[in-house]
């Protein structure tokens, strides 16, 4: 942003840490562009939100004496569900990621020193996705009824995608009595699969022998915008969480071996997920952040990289062969 913009018209942004100097620095950082709040617990940061209902766009420390940040970013999400959630750390703490993404789903992980510049461009972009979301909600709302009045009942379709046959022939046994429910072993039948017919929701591995699990998902999302993605693996692995969070913006990343009764759950709200976006009641944030991000930005870059890529390029060829 660029010009100084009175105090009034600033949006607004809540910066959550326990160290008041990184709250000074963070304040520093952003004081001419937005009005900042600032809170040093997860307890006050919660308080801020609730005196302050424009606060668009959160930064959160994760380590913090009371309410960890990721427990303070879900009870944000309960409060203000269109306030972008971005966790601050300075540890590659596996725990924390994978918690932050399945309690909180935050939009960004940023790991502490942070670069200014980045932490800069991660912010606006926070808020012009807000700003959307708001607009997606306002329209859904006036015509809610009307569609909710006129949706019909259908089994949704579910797709298991794992390396191993047996572990997808014991989940798609496990689920088909309520979903349409199909497993392949490669990312390339996963492809093939999807070009045939609308999936709700994908719930793949990411140890693949050949393949990049997180571009395979992208090549998905980007392609298929009410398709939710859900990793469902064994690799419990910081940095592949960290693109998980910050390129795919996964929906939840559960680690094998997981409660039956949890598994259901998720994919149970991955499917309501889904539903509300094909709906239009709900939109997609990686998208409209990849929508509205300007063009030398990482996120117009990571576009063009899923656009060019050859998950990407094998999907649309297997869907002209479909028509």
């Amino acid at each position: 942003m660029k010009g100084d913009i009175p105090m009034a018209e600033k949006p607004e942004l809540l910066l959550i840490d326990d160290e008041p100097l990184i709250l000074d620095s963070l304040k520093i950082l952003f004081k001419r562009d937005y009005q900042v709040y600032t809170a040093q617990s997860g307890e006050q940061g919660l308080k801020e939100i609730k005196q302050h209902p424009n606060i668009k766009v959160v930064i959160c420390d994760q380590r913090m004496p009371g309410l960890l940040g990721h427990e303070t970013l879900r009870e944000i999400k309960r409060l203000s569900p269109h306030t972008i959630r971005i966790l601050l750390t300075g540890y590659s703490d596996l725990d924390a990621i994978l918690n932050s993404v399945n309690s909180g789903e935050v939009f960004r992980y940023i790991s502490k020193p942070w670069n200014s510049d980045n932490l800069m461009r991660v912010v606006e972009l926070g808020f012009r996705i807000s700003e959307r979301l708001e607009k997606v909600e306002r329209d859904a709302a006036a015509k809610k009824a009307d569609t909710l009045n006129g949706a019909t009942m259908h089994k949704n379709a579910v797709l298991f995608v794992d390396e191993q046959a047996a572990v997808v022939q014991t989940l798609v046994n496990q689920f088909s009595t309520k979903y349409d429910a199909a497993g392949v072993s490669s990312t390339d039948e996963a492809l093939r699969e999807l070009s045939k017919r609308p999936v709700s929701v994908v719930v793949s591995n990411v140890d693949f022998a050949d393949a990049d699990a997180i571009d395979f998902l992208n090549a998905i999302s980007h392609e298929y915008p009410n398709t939710i993605t859900l990793i469902y693996t064994e690799q419990r692995d910081a940095t592949l969480a960290i693109r998980a969070i910050n390129e795919l913006n996964v929906f939840r990343y559960l680690v094998k071996p997981s409660d039956d009764a949890k598994l259901a759950d998720t994919l149970a709200a991955a499917i309501e997920r889904s539903n509300a976006r094909d709906q239009k009641l709900e939109a997609s944030t990686i998208h409209i952040g990849r929508e509205v991000a300007p063009d030398k930005s990482d996120v117009s870059t990571l576009r063009r990289k899923i656009e060019s890529s050859t998950y990407l390029l094998k999907l649309r060829a297997m869907r002209t062969t479909q028509r």
